[in-house]
């Protein structure tokens, strides 16, 4: 066991837990990489099967028993369901009957029956999962990390990066909300003693960082929001940079020279990695290219489109970091990481990925990672303007104006045979 794990372990009664992401599937080498060229089928049959006489033994009139979506699955799908119930901690099964309950890829498919990008089903992922054995230093927290788990595959808008500076891996949101099931097999996988899980994109490997198994330092994420997203920086900054989320920066593994957040070729990267997505499927707008930033805005591409914004106006920073962190990797406490000196100057913008929503009328629609809030909806907010449309997901918006006006790049999957994005043929040959 390595020094974090020895770490976590000792202090991982302490550790507030709060929402969290959702579980994944390590599949086997024989998996094809190949991209599908379409979704599998919904398993919804025609008529509903009788219920199986080996079902596993249940509470009579559980919730689960009566659902719409439960009648209508076939007879070797209600007993894995009705196991995986069975399985559940009492606080979970809520959750569970959330994700039977909501839909996903525009309305077009039910999540419990969605099928991730191996082609593996959600309902296995799910039963595996109430198997599994975590990492040595997840499993007394067992209860907590699968409530949270499946909270967040039933409402991906409680997704959110607390106060981390991890706003370019926001295409966690889409990935939830529009392909639970391939969100779930990554999850799941990260959970596991090995930490790592294979994406579709032939050589990509998703890794959990052994920082994640120690408890944030500030903030509300939960275990699995940590897990998920350091590694999603790790991936998007290759295999030189490593993200420390004690420090909240990455750094050169050689030089110990630190960054903050996610550079565009950095979130490309992720992008492409994520969604198995070809250079030339994914591209990259300047914001100063206003005309062509406003097509895009004005056709609204579904799917996945990350777009960078002047954000906060602020008082500056000055920062001078040493490399000690490179030299001094494992087996420090949080204010040891790093020795910094601060200075500061005056003026300037603070950067934000957001996810775009859609466009109505005179207002741009986005999912902000900062998540959910406990504003009321209307409310309008100051640095940078903008309003509150669903405090419970996330949601926001800005006049189309000013949206424009703090445009710095947008980021789009394009023809992507994963994300049902259509061509658009004005932008097809100005990347």
């Amino acid at each position: 066991m390595s020094d974090i794990e020895v770490r976590a372990e000792s202090v991982s009664r302490t550790v507030s837990i709060g929402i969290l992401l959702a579980a994944s599937f390590l599949p086997s080498k024989s998996v094809a990489r190949e991209p599908l060229t379409k979704w599998p089928s919904e398993l919804v049959p025609a008529t509903a099967p009788a219920l199986d006489a080996t079902l596993p033994a249940i509470e009579i009139g559980a919730p689960l028993l009566e659902h719409p979506r439960f009648k209508e699955m076939q007879a070797a799908e209600q007993k894995t369901a009705l196991a995986i119930y069975d399985a559940l901690p009492e606080s979970s099964r809520a959750h569970l009957l959330g994700v039977f309950d909501r839909k996903c890829r525009e309305g077009s498919t039910f999540a419990i029956v969605d099928r991730d990008f191996t082609g593996g089903s959600l309902l296995n992922t799910l039963q595996a999962l109430t198997q599994d054995q975590f990492a040595p230093a997840l499993n007394e927290k067992r209860d907590q990390i699968i409530e949270s788990y499946l909270l967040e595959l039933a409402e991906p808008g409680q997704l959110n990066q607390s106060t981390f500076g991890v706003c370019g891996t926001g295409m966690i949101y889409c990935l939830y909300k529009e392909y639970p099931a391939e969100a779930a097999r990554l999850m799941r996988g990260l959970l596991l003693p090995s930490g790592e899980v294979n994406l579709l994109k032939r050589g990509a490997v998703l890794k959990r960082s052994p920082y994640s198994l120690l408890p944030d330092a500030h903030g509300n994420r939960s275990i699995t929001e940590s897990i998920m997203q350091s590694a999603l920086m790790d991936l998007a900054n290759g295999e030189q940079l490593h993200y420390c989320k004690i420090c909240d920066m990455s750094f050169d593994k050689d030089s110990g020279k630190l960054s903050f957040g996610l550079s565009w070729p950095q979130t490309m990267r992720l992008f492409k990695s994520i969604y198995n997505i070809s250079d030339d499927d994914c591209y990259q707008v300047s914001g100063s290219d206003l005309s062509h930033c406003r097509s895009i805005i004005s056709t609204h591409l579904p799917g996945t489109v990350s777009v960078s914004l002047k954000w906060s106006e602020s008082q500056g920073e000055s920062i001078s970091l040493d490399s000690r962190h490179a030299t001094k990797l494992h087996g420090l406490e949080a204010d040891e990481h790093l020795v910094e000196k601060r200075t500061t100057q005056s003026g300037g913008f603070g950067s934000h990925r957001v996810d775009l929503i859609k466009v109505e009328g005179d207002r741009v629609y986005f999912r902000n990672l900062h998540g959910p809030t406990d504003l009321a909806n209307g409310t309008d907010l100051v640095n940078p303007p903008r309003r509150v449309e669903d405090a419970a997901k996330g949601i926001e918006s800005m006049t189309r104006s000013e949206f424009e006006g703090r445009l710095q790049g947008i980021l789009v999957p394009h023809r992507n045979r994963r994300i049902p994005v259509p061509v658009v043929p004005s932008l097809a040959k100005s990347r």
